[in-house]
C-alpha cells in the first residue's frame, strides 16, 4: 500500500494497522481510539455491475441497525478507491469457526447451536421487515464477535418493493434454494433455505447438498431429501431443519414463524435480556424488539425490565416499547 494512500486515510481520522484478508485492514479510529475494519474497494476498473454491487452494500448497510448484523461505521472516497468502514469481529468468520471445531473434534451443544440460529434467525427477520434480501447467506459471510454471531457482506443484496419478488440467479451454490436454482421468482424464503443449510453445517460440519460439479450440487439440492440430525440432536431441532430445507417455498416458514417455535422462543427471550445489558443498548433497543417482535407473546411481565415503564409488550397501547415497534 502507498505512502500517499496510508496518509489519505489518516486524514480521514483512521491509521492503518495491518491486512487481515485481502481488502480487508484493519484500522484504528484516532478519534475514539476503537479498532475497526476497513474495506477497500479499488474502483477505477470496476465494471458497471460490480459498481451497482459496491454501491449497494454500502447504502444498506448504513441503513441497518441490528445487534446481529455488522454494523456500518462510515465510508469514504480516496485515491480512487472505496472504504466502506464496519465495526471489527475479533471472532473472524463462522466458516473459520466450523473448520476450527471439526479439526479439534469438539461437537457443539445443541443449546449453542440454537443460541447462535436464534441470532441469525432475528438478523434475517430484521432485514426482511426492511424488505431486503440478503441472497448470500452462508458461513463465510457470518462473523463473530465476542461471542455473538453478526451477518455480514450485503454486496449482492436486493431491496425489494412490498410484495415484489426477486429473479436474479446469485448466491454461493452449496446455499442455493431450489428456486433460484429452478430460475423462479423468490422472496425471503430463499434466505431461509440459506439458513438452513447453515444450521446443518453447525451441527454436521457437512454441507448438506455436495456433488462433484456445480450441475451436480444443483441437482442434490432440488431432488435430494432434506438429511436428518436425528442421530446427533434432538427431534425437535432435526423438526425445525426439516421445515426449513423444505423445497417448495410456500410451505416453508418465514423467519418470523420461526421464532415462534418453542426451542427457538426461549433463547429468543434471553438475547433481548442480554441486550438489556449491553452498552449499545438503547441506539439497538428499537431494531432488536423489532425484529423479535413475533415473539411477544411468549413474554412475562418482567422480561424487559426498567425499559418498559409498563413493564411488557402486552401492556396497553401506550407502552413505551409497544409504541417503539
Amino acid at each position: 500500500m502507498s505512502q500517499t494512500f496510508a496518509s489519505d486515510i489518516l486524514g480521514y481520522h483512521y491509521r492503518l494497522t495491518k491486512k487481515i484478508y485481502r481488502n480487508i485492514y484493519l484500522v484504528n479510529d484516532t478519534r475514539n481510539d476503537c479498532i475497526k475494519c476497513l474495506k477497500l474497494i479499488d474502483i477505477t476498473n470496476e465494471n458497471q455491475h460490480l459498481m451497482k454491487g459496491i454501491y449497494r452494500e454500502r447504502s444498506i448497510l448504513s441503513l441497518l441497525d441490528s445487534p446481529y448484523i455488522v454494523k456500518y461505521q462510515d465510508s469514504f472516497f480516496s485515491s480512487g478507491k472505496l472504504c466502506i468502514v464496519t465495526e471489527y469481529c475479533e471472532g473472524r468468520d463462522l466458516a473459520q469457526k466450523i473448520k476450527q471445531l471439526k479439526s479439534d473434534g469438539i461437537k457443539l451443544p445443541e443449546e449453542k447451536i440454537i443460541h447462535w440460529f436464534s441470532q441469525l434467525l432475528s438478523a434475517c427477520h430484521y432485514i426482511h421487515s426492511q424488505n431486503i434480501l440478503h441472497r448470500n447467506i452462508k458461513p463465510g459471510n457470518i462473523l463473530i464477535k465476542n461471542g455473538i454471531l453478526k451477518l455480514g457482506d450485503f454486496g449482492v443484496s436486493r431491496e425489494l418493493k412490498e410484495s415484489e419478488d426477486a429473479s436474479t440467479f446469485i448466491g454461493t451454490p452449496y446455499y442455493m434454494s431450489p428456486e433460484i436454482i429452478k430460475n423462479d421468482k423468490y422472496n425471503s424464503k430463499s434466505d431461509i433455505w440459506s439458513l438452513g443449510c447453515v444450521l446443518y453445517e453447525l451441527a454436521t460440519y457437512q454441507k448438506p447438498f455436495v456433488g462433484d460439479k456445480i450441475i451436480d450440487i444443483f441437482e442434490s439440492i432440488k431432488n435430494d431429501e432434506c438429511p436428518s440430525i436425528i442421530n446427533l440432536y434432538s427431534k425437535h431441532l432435526n423438526k425445525i431443519l426439516k421445515k426449513i430445507l423444505e423445497k417448495n417455498p410456500n410451505d416453508r416458514p418465514d423467519a418470523g414463524l420461526l421464532l415462534c417455535e418453542p426451542l427457538i422462543a426461549d433463547y429468543a427471550k434471553k438475547l433481548i435480556q442480554m441486550s438489556l445489558k449491553c452498552e449499545e443498548t438503547p441506539e439497538n433497543m428499537q431494531a432488536l424488539l423489532t425484529s423479535l417482535a413475533p415473539i411477544n407473546v411468549f413474554f412475562e411481565d418482567d422480561t424487559f425490565g426498567d425499559y418498559d415503564n409498563k413493564s411488557t409488550l402486552k401492556a396497553s397501547s401506550s407502552s413505551t416499547l409497544r409504541n417503539a415497534l
